[in-house]
């Protein structure tokens, strides 16, 4: 090792002229097993040390004659690292030959024991690979006996979408059913009332019912209306005659038609 490398290695590790030969030569081998020279090795450390030349004829270390980044490809992306090891001035050739092929090796392997491993389900009855580790998961050798369970399964969870189905249609029918039982169908009543009225008429298209004033109106539990009033209208001899009412109906509907007969139900019906 020449004087200017001498002190240039000390200069760029803080070290002055005086250091002795060995000490530097020590330093020159703590640098060589980092895998860097010169330069590039302790910028991070002295951020002076850009400002020293490097020695005649120095030329920077690439990356693939650095150990520690061969090994890193080769195990990351293993194509990267082989064309790494075999452009290295580090490795002899014996090394790279042996690297490689232990890499090649290693990938070969691992591809064919995952295929390896989906014949092998297949050939257990499984339908894949992860159907088998699952199986073996759940302690369930055969594969008929997991297909029965996964069915299961499936059946379970059809059911209980079903059944949440189910719920959230009785809770919207509860609640239109509290909404309902607000409603005051009174008026409603009275139209339905007077309809049933005259299908008990000789002439129902006589039928005079008079003003709605003259309508008695009660509105009872469970959407039940009583409505008490009186019809004139003509009898069998075309004679217009009074007759007093008394009608009890009860809504029956879903709400959404409250004006449909066949929502309403006639419970009591007397003419006098």
């Amino acid at each position: 090792m020449g004087n200017d490398t001498n002190k240039y290695y000390a200069k760029v590790h803080g070290f002055s002229d005086s250091l002795k030969e060995q000490e530097l030569e020590r330093l020159k081998k703590d640098l060589d097993k980092q895998g860097c020279s010169y330069v590039d090795c302790d910028k991070s450390l002295n951020p002076w040390v850009a400002t020293f030349e490097a020695p005649e004829g120095f030329q920077p270390m690439k990356w693939f004659d650095r150990k520690g980044y061969v090994f890193f490809w080769l195990f990351l992306f293993a194509p990267l690292g082989i064309y790494g090891l075999f452009k290295s001035n580090t490795f002899n050739a014996l090394t790279k030959a042996a690297l490689s092929s232990l890499i090649i090796l290693i990938y070969s392997v691992s591809i064919y024991s995952g295929q390896a491993s989906e014949s092998e389900a297949q050939g257990l009855g499984f339908k894949n690979r992860s159907d088998y580790e699952r199986a073996m998961n759940l302690n369930i050798a055969d594969a008929s006996k997991y297909y029965k369970v996964i069915q299961q399964e499936e059946q379970q969870k059809q059911e209980a979408a079903l059944q949440k189905i189910e719920l959230k249609r009785l809770a919207e029918e509860e609640k239109a059913s509290q909404e309902l039982a607000q409603k005051d169908l009174s008026n409603t009543a009275m139209v339905m009332c007077k309809e049933f009225v005259k299908s008990y008429l000789v002439s129902p298209s006589s039928a005079d019912f008079g003003w709605p004033d003259e309508f008695l109106k009660f509105r009872k539990e469970n959407q039940r209306y009583i409505i008490k009033s009186h019809v004139d209208s003509q009898n069998q001899f075309g004679a217009t005659i009074r007759s007093n009412w008394h009608c009890q109906v009860k809504y029956i509907g879903d709400g959404n038609d409250i004006y449909h007969p066949q929502n309403w139900k006639l419970e009591k019906m007397e003419i006098i």
